[in-house]
């Protein structure tokens, strides 16, 4: 029997249960390619200054295509109706902390607390 060397990369899906799961798969997932740290501490970086050179130049749009990417694997790694509450938000990390909501365990209580003060 030959055995595969073959290392599964793909992006863990959140559906809305079972985010405790799901959170920690794609928090490793996000290490794997080297872009949790944006989700933990990501800040737009600063417009270079005037006349920059060209590896400023360089590392600032690599720090925006990074994000780009880290954004693209956490909407990857939700469903549609996920998705779609997440669209707005501009960075990782303001992702991941609305998405850490879902997995909030809300007691009767709250949810009545939280349908009373929807309710105009």
């Amino acid at each position: 029997m030959a055995f595969s060397n073959t290392l599964s990369t793909s992006v863990p899906i959140f559906t809305r249960t079972h985010y405790h799961v799901w959170a920690v798969k794609m928090k490793v997932y996000l290490r794997f390619i080297s872009f949790w740290k944006l989700v933990e501490t990501y800040e737009d970086p600063s417009a270079s200054k005037q006349n920059p050179t060209i590896a400023q130049l360089k590392a600032y749009d690599e720090q925006i295509l990074k994000k780009d990417k880290a954004l693209t694997c956490i909407h990857s790694g939700s469903v549609d109706h996920i998705f779609t509450s997440i669209t707005d938000l501009g960075t990782p990390k303001a992702i991941w902390d609305k998405l850490r909501l879902y997995g909030e365990d809300l007691s009767d209580e709250k949810v009545v607390e939280k349908g009373i003060i929807s309710v105009p």
